[in-house]
This record gives structure tokens, C-alpha cells and sequence, in this order.
């Protein structure tokens, strides 16, 4: 709160995209989704090459339950720039919220192509199958998930409990849960946390 209210001594001296920027930025941070999108939607349509200011605006509008609008600013996002792994899981993420599990996998599968370990990806990739109805896919997709990484083991094991607790197998989730302590541990030590 400090550092914003320094910054906003100087919005004088910002460019009007910093400006939005910094707004976009601060109400975001302060849980206020309406002021962040009024401002990341100023952003994108002053500067539509911006495409971070389409990928926040488009984590504001999840916030804020607007999921089809979402979807298509995290379109948007990669629209711009293909290549970026990040924006291009979200959207696949953002897609699986809609229910439009299909194209989650075929982001997440895009994704996986350059950066097989990216746990984020493998995580929608896994979480699509289970909420599809593919047990045998979703099972296959969370031990791809486990060998991610101390993070993906992580994500694993709770995802491997969620299944089991999702088709009714109440008693084997606590197991599960108890082996993926120490992979949790692990995750938090090497400093991994949301994407």
C-alpha cells in the first residue's frame, strides 16, 4: 500500500498505459475485480497489442465469475502472442471452467508439446479428463502429472485423492493425501506455488 501510494505521486510522470497499468494492478490486488477490469478493458482497447493487459484482464473477469468472458480475453492473449506457455495454459484452464473440456485439452496439449513438465498444464490436462468422465485418461493424465516435478507430485497426489473421493472411493483419498505430505513439503522448499 505503501509503494502505490508513492506511485501515485508520480502518475504525472507515467505514460497513459502505465497509468492503466498500475490501476489495473493496484485494484487487483485489493480484491476490487470491477475497478481491475475497468481499467485492463481501457488498456486493451487504447493498446490492443497489449496482450498482458488481455491476460489480466481476463484473470480479473475469472474473479469476478465472468467465465466466458474470460475465455475470450485469454483468446485474445494468445491471439497476440502465440508462443507464451503461460497465457496459453490459462486459457486452456479458463476453457475447462466453461465446460469446454475439449479445447482445454487441445491447449493443454499444445503447451505440454513445448514444455512437457509444465505442471500447470498437465494439472488442466488431468483435471478435463476426470471432469469429462475418463477415469483411465485422468488416472494416466496425473501420473504424467507426478513426474513433473516435486510441484507436479504435489498437484498429483491431491488430484489422485479427488478422483478417488469424486467416483465414490471415499476411503482410498486419505492414503493418497498422507503419501503427498512429503511431496507438498518438497514443492514449497524448492519454492513453487501458483503459477
Amino acid at each position: 500500500k505503501k509503494n502505490y501510494a508513492e506511485a501515485f505521486k508520480h502518475l504525472d510522470r507515467m505514460t497513459e498505459r502505465e497509468k492503466y497499468r498500475t490501476y489495473g494492478v493496484y485494484y487487483f490486488g485489493l480484491a476490487n475485480y470491477k475497478e481491475a477490469i475497468k481499467n485492463y478493458r481501457k488498456l486493451v482497447e487504447l493498446y490492443p497489442s497489449d496482450n498482458t493487459g488481455y491476460a489480466n484482464l481476463a484473470l480479473a473477469l475469472i474473479y469476478d465469475r465472468n467465465i466466458p468472458q474470460a475465455v475470450a480475453m485469454g483468446l485474445k492473449a494468445i491471439e497476440i502472442y502465440p508462443r507464451n506457455l503461460l497465457q496459453r495454459t490459462n486459457y486452456a484452464t479458463y476453457s475447462m471452467y466453461a465446460g469446454d473440456f475439449k479445447t482445454a485439452l487441445e491447449q493443454s496439449d499444445l503447451v505440454l508439446k513445448e514444455n512437457p513438465q509444465y505442471e500447470w498444464a498437465n494439472l488442466t490436462r488431468s483435471l478435463s479428463f476426470l471432469a469429462s468422465g475418463d477415469e483411465a485418461a485422468a488416472r494416466d493424465a496425473y501420473g504424467r502429472l507426478e513426474g513433473a516435478g516435486p510441484l507436479g507430485a504435489s498437484l498429483a497426489s491431491m488430484g489422485q485423492a479427488a478422483l478417488e473421493m469424486y467416483y465414490g472411493r471415499n476411503a482410498k483419498a486419505p492414503e493418497i493425501l498422507q503419501r503427498g505430505i512429503p511431496l507438498e513439503a518438497a514443492a514449497h522448499d524448492q519454492g513453487n506455488t501458483e503459477p
